[in-house]
């Protein structure tokens, strides 16, 4: 009670309205997400208790401005994430912050603390290394008759053994920001500000020249190059005079002080001091791939017959984007690597047919593409290096005829692949749809050519799509709009091939933007999520929570 309190990874604020409540002020409480909707929605929730938009792994400068202070932290910032992220915010939070005490909610922490509970006390565990003295993990969970963990304390050295296994991953995971950094906007102080400079939060500042309010131009601040628009010469309409971290004027936040201390403040690194090379991370978006776990084949391998795949090709990884490919066996039980997109792309269709994967449009690294590219479907029979000359690679597949992202792909049958809908030129949704004929003898492995089909009734994005074996595409919700007053749509369109044209279906039960896949007897499987809120169809909802 009285305590200054912060919740990070506030979520709907749930927690941090309980906080609030035990302190008994609500002033003295502050929750943070990287989300913006969801602090919008805590703000219009709580109003008296304080919300702050920001990447607490991102950001730790930022995070320890928040936190100044605070005696009690509880942080939940993805509960089934791995304790990698904790490895990298704790000690962090510990030394920006000093807490009396940090709640953690981690559900791998968690599962490795009952089976660490368990076992026999370590003779070593009366010391601990650096980080251990920096950050204190305290796991409070219900009282189960299994577990060990309620039962006695873990040992002090529990802490250091995560740290240990998990500083790896920390390690790779910077060492791959530091390679792919986007060079459109390459920061001004590496190693201070490494961010792609939109990821920091909006702040507005009044100019002393006019007196007018504006926002503070994050790429004039952050990146090396400057305003972009300005550089184009275009005009910019936010405020170049002052800085985005401080407010003051005569200096921009990647030379700023301030901005410095605070970081120096913050960041904690001794305890992550590597002792030997890095060991990458197998999740962190990088093209290397090892050749235990790659995706190879011999000379000439099909796909085993037994065995069946998940691909997950390209899009976005804590703000950049990606060209990365995995796939899961299903009868291997586990993820294996696969060779890097020729063109990084997220936002994009992704479809397999006839024993290929094709990945069409998206938006690039510096905008959106047009362009397709495929990758032959093998087994791992073999292992090969990276630049062996029969290692499957992503090879280009034609171009569709309106580059965008937010668009919907589909196989129709094993013999055609089709690309709708999207979002083009940062301004609206397009109709378009494209369509790859396999049967053609024009589209073979070195000239692919997509034709236009209808135009969808309803332009949409982020939106599902569906192809039956006999030619026919189905569309299911989506948005039609980048208006937050207007919600997904519940409309659904069906493609008939015969007449080239696309007529309304069945709606969905509510607006929503969606997935889809058809099994192998033509059954359509929906899966909605951003749905609307309760009592919304295809417009902009009205009350209520909102829904998967």
């Amino acid at each position: 009670e009285g305590e200054r309190c912060a919740d990070v990874g506030s979520a709907h604020g749930d927690a941090t309205a309980a906080l609030a409540a035990a302190v008994g002020d609500a002033s003295l409480v502050v929750g943070v997400d990287v989300s913006a909707a969801f602090v919008e929605l805590s703000r219009s929730r709580h109003p008296t208790i304080r919300f702050e938009r920001l990447d607490a792994l991102e950001d730790p400068a930022l995070l320890a401005r928040h936190l100044a202070g605070a005696a009690c932290v509880f942080v939940d910032i993805g509960g089934v994430r791995p304790a990698e992220a904790l490895v990298r915010l704790l000690p962090s939070i510990a030394k920006s912050a000093d807490p009396r005490v940090v709640v953690v909610k981690c559900e791998a922490l968690y599962d490795e603390a009952v089976a660490v509970a368990a076992a026999a006390p370590h003779p070593d565990d009366v010391k601990c290394e650096a980080l251990y003295d920096e950050a204190v993990a305290v796991v409070a969970a219900a009282p189960h008759p299994d577990d060990a963990l309620n039962e006695r304390p873990l040992p002090m050295r529990f802490w250091n053994d995560v740290c240990v296994r998990e500083t790896k991953n920390v390690r790779a995971r910077s060492a791959f920001k530091r390679t792919h950094e986007a060079k459109s906007a390459a920061p001004a102080a590496p190693g201070v500000f490494d961010r792609y400079p939109l990821k920091y939060p909006p702040r507005f500042v009044t100019s002393a020249a006019d007196g007018v309010t504006r926002e503070a131009c994050r790429f004039h601040n952050y990146s090396k190059q400057g305003c972009l628009k300005r550089i184009r010469g275009d005009a910019c309409p936010h405020d170049h005079e002052r800085c985005h971290w401080c407010g003051e004027a005569g200096h921009v936040a990647s030379a700023c002080d301030d901005a410095r201390r605070a970081r120096d403040r913050a960041v904690v690194s001794e305890g992550l001091a590597p002792g030997a090379a890095p060991i990458r991370d197998p999740n962190d978006g990088t093209a290397g791939v090892t050749s235990r776990a790659a995706i190879t084949s011999g000379d000439g391998d099909a796909v085993d017959d037994d065995d069946g795949y998940v691909y997950v090709a390209g899009g976005r990884n804590r703000g950049r984007t990606v060209g990365v490919t995995e796939r899961y066996s299903i009868a291997r039980g586990r993820w294996e690597r696969g060779p890097h997109m020729e063109h990084p792309r997220g936002s994009h269709a992704l479809a397999a047919c006839g024993g290929v994967v094709y990945a069409v449009a998206g938006g690039g690294v510096k905008s959106n593409l047009g362009c397709a590219e495929a990758l032959r479907a093998v087994a791992s029979t073999t292992d090969h290096p990276p630049d062996a000359p029969d290692r499957p690679r992503w090879t280009p597949a034609g171009s569709v005829r309106v580059p965008r992202h937010a668009v919907a792909g589909c196989s129709v049958g094993d013999w055609g692949v089709c690309a709708t809908g999207g979002w083009a030129n940062g301004d609206a949704c397009v109709g378009a749809v494209d369509f790859l004929d396999l049967r053609d003898t024009s589209s073979s492995s070195s000239s692919y050519t997509w034709r236009s089909l209808a135009p969808l009734n309803t332009p949409r994005k982020l939106h599902a799509a569906a192809g039956l074996s006999d030619g026919r595409v189905y569309v299911f919700g989506g948005r039609v709009s980048d208006d937050a007053r207007v919600g997904p749509t519940s409309s659904a369109e069906a493609y008939d091939p015969a007449a080239d044209e696309w007529r309304y279906a069945r709606d969905l039960p509510t607006g929503a933007c969606a997935c889809a896949c058809v099994d192998e007897d033509d059954v359509v499987y929906v899966l909605t999520w951003g749905a609307d809120k309760e009592g919304g169809g295809g417009g902009g909802g009205g009350g209520g929570e909102e829904r998967l």
